[in-house]
């Protein structure tokens, strides 16, 4: 039985960091979906602001 609740604490350990490790993850991909976003905006800005003062 000790046995038993050992395994199942280590399994429940093990689950919690999976899941740590996937909002980890999940956070990081996000905050560099919203840079490259920034990026794409401030580029046509800058694409506008040429074509303003070129045209």
């Amino acid at each position: 039985m000790v046995v038993l609740m050992i395994v199942v604490i280590m399994m429940m350990v093990v689950v919690i960091m999976v899941v740590l490790v996937m909002i980890v993850v999940i956070m990081m991909m996000v905050v560099v979906i919203m840079i490259v976003m920034v990026m794409i905006v401030v580029i046509m800005m800058m694409v506008v602001v040429i074509m303003v003062v070129v045209g």
